[in-house]
């Protein structure tokens, strides 16, 4: 029998409807219920996956660790459960879960022989399926790589594989994410695999829009299909903790989406570089002029590189304040009233601080190409980590 057979028999014997989770609480299978089946079980089934209370109350009983059935306590609007770890070849590969009638301490020895008979076959039957996913994975990865390589031919045939596998579907546009890991940057290469392999999957589940993407070298890459008969464009994807997340513009062939992945990268950059102007997750939209200067060898760059200006704002010895201060007042177009206000000071501890500026730098500040020498000059002073990360307005 295959997995969903298997389980169907075993909720009959046992006259109790089931749930089986693989390791990483997706539903892998589950019985027929009848129309009373409580609300946490029905969410579970539509979404095909465990909540997050489900994984918390299974962490809290030590269910991975126990070789018989283990209950589950309410919590946050679940009912209580009983669970049983699933293995093959002592390793562990889901759990089985099952609300059990009436308030017994004790699971009824007959449920539990059964369950002890049945749980060879639906460890062997998860573990294949584990390899099947992790093969598909590896297939995914393969094909994604291909879409976003410098080789035009081998973009081609990847995007007609996917979508003739129906990894993704035929739509009428495609916008390219690439996912990075800073928040575990001290981390191992496990770790931070795991943590964008992990973003994946939460991507999957909280866009509308239909996914595909594989963690390649040290960042993960996905494709979005969206258009006509699904999303019209993409939702903006949730920020995830941990990671960074850059998003480049649509675009209408999917064998073109490397140009979507590369604005992308750029946005992710962007992020990296400069987290208090950005946050999160960053769009190839909100880069503006530093679409430009992100292409820039800016890890190259030195004091010597920028403007006489710029470089004597960024001197240590001109103080702490001047350069940011001189930075977010053209950022606010000139505006002293709102400059103030978003560097929470007085006017006059502003006017101070810009009348130093001139001083150090003999800058004319009302000749606009001296304004948009210094505005641009800080920007890539910023982003080249010659000048700080600015602090959250």
């Amino acid at each position: 029998m295959d997995i969903d057979a298997t389980v169907e028999h075993l909720a009959e014997l046992l006259e109790r409807p089931l749930v089986l989770y693989d390791v990483d609480l997706n539903v892998a299978a589950y019985s027929a219920h009848d129309a009373d089946v409580d609300e946490a079980r029905r969410l579970t089934i539509l979404s095909r996956r465990g909540s997050t209370t489900v994984r918390d109350m299974l962490r809290a009983s030590g269910a991975a660790h126990a070789s018989a059935p283990v209950r589950l306590p309410a919590a946050d609007g679940v009912p209580e459960r009983v669970a049983v770890a699933v293995r093959h070849d002592g390793q562990l590969f889901g759990y089985l879960v099952w609300v059990e009638p009436g308030a017994a301490s004790e699971v009824p020895g007959a449920v539990g022989e059964l369950v002890d008979r049945f749980g060879p076959d639906l460890g062997r039957l998860l573990a294949v399926r584990a390899l099947d996913n992790q093969e598909s994975r590896l297939r995914v990865r393969m094909l994604v790589s291909d879409l976003v390589s410098d080789d035009a031919a081998r973009r081609v045939e990847a995007a007609r594989v996917l979508v003739a596998d129906g990894v993704l579907p035929s739509a009428a546009e495609y916008t390219g994410l690439v996912i990075v890991a800073p928040g575990v940057g001290g981390s191992s290469a496990a770790q931070r695999r795991t943590a964008l392999e992990s973003a994946l999957a939460g991507l999957a589940r909280s866009m509308r829009e239909a996914v595909a993407g594989a963690v390649i070298g040290d960042r993960a890459v996905a494709v979005l299909a969206h258009g006509p008969g699904r999303s019209p464009a993409p939702g903006r994807p949730p920020a995830r903790d941990g990671v960074l997340l850059g998003m480049g513009a649509p675009v209408h062939e999917l064998s073109d989406t490397v140009s979507s992945v590369r604005q992308a990268r750029l946005a992710v950059r962007g992020g990296e570089l400069d987290p208090g102007r950005y946050g999160p997750v960053v769009s190839w939209d909100d880069l503006g002029l530093d679409r430009l200067l992100l292409q820039l060898p800016l890890e190259r760059l030195t004091v010597e590189d920028l403007p006489a200006s710029v470089a004597q704002l960024v001197d240590p010895a001109s103080g702490p304040d001047l350069a940011n201060t001189l930075d977010v007042y053209l950022d606010c177009g000139a505006d002293g009233q709102e400059t103030a206000r978003r560097l929470m000071i007085h006017r006059s501890t502003l006017y101070y601080r810009l009348d130093r500026a001139r001083k150090v730098t003999g800058a004319d500040l009302h000749d606009g190409a001296v304004r948009r020498e210094l505005h641009t000059g800080l920007r890539v002073a910023r982003l080249a980590g010659i000048l700080p990360p600015a602090p959250a307005l």
